[in-house]
């Protein structure tokens, strides 16, 4: 629900700048040209917004498990928090780019009752193939298609071996998935652009000697680009 709510209001305050800036001006500010030109070139994007990491509501993950059997007296970020990063890319024409990118993970510390504490942070990085659609005048829909390669470490100050016990912990889990986008996005000239994103990626489901399972990502960014038109 939380992440729906995020998505209508990230989607309407992108319409509300196109809707805005062409109220003012008389008209849209910039309208796209059909020459091949006026789209291929290398962009650049940077990215902030949320991140749905459910550490501690996923009960298949260690500090799941531990809170589900109320070992776990406090958390901070247990369940994502902000998030930032960026992307490169190549668009080759209207309606097709490639990029690659990398998501910052919010640090997530968890307080046991033995006591004891424990923290995992990581991050996200990919591959994309970028599909888009002309909506209206300078507005895009698009959708992303990638694989991507998740790194978590651990680090564990425990009085006892309640974390290790559990699920074959290690100090860390990274692994390859695939990569799902989605959003919209404005050009408000042919080399800037503002936009919104959804953005998916599968958790890992099976505990290993080197890998402890972890939980999916749901991040919902706003990002600020430049294309260096060709």
């Amino acid at each position: 629900m939380l992440v729906k709510k995020l998505i209508t209001f990230v989607t309407a305050s992108i319409a509300s700048v196109g809707v805005t800036s062409a109220a003012v001006a008389g008209g849209p500010d910039y309208v796209s040209t059909p020459a091949g030109g006026e789209y291929s070139g290398i962009y650049i994007e940077g990215n902030a917004g949320y991140v749905y990491h459910p550490w501690g509501s996923d009960v298949t993950t260690v500090p799941g498990i531990l809170k589900n059997f109320s070992l776990i007296s406090s958390s901070s970020r247990g369940d994502g928090g902000s998030t930032f990063g960026g992307d490169l890319g190549y668009q080759f024409n209207k309606n097709i780019a490639l990029e690659g990118g990398w998501f910052y993970l919010p640090k997530a510390t968890f307080n046991t009752v033995d006591p004891g504490s424990f923290a995992i942070k990581g991050g996200v990085a990919y591959t994309a193939l970028k599909g888009m659609a002309s909506i209206y005048g300078n507005t895009y829909a698009f959708g992303k298609l990638g694989v991507s390669y998740t790194y978590n470490w651990s680090s564990i100050a425990l009085a006892s071996s309640d974390l290790n016990s559990t699920n074959n912990v290690s100090s860390c889990s990274n692994y390859w998935n695939p990569l799902f986008a989605a959003g919209m996005q404005y050009y408000l000239t042919p080399n800037w652009s503002v936009s919104t994103q959804y953005v998916f990626v599968p958790g890992y489901r099976s505990a290993s000697s080197n890998r402890f399972v972890t939980p999916v990502v749901h991040l919902l960014t706003m990002n600020v680009g430049y294309k260096f038109v060709i």
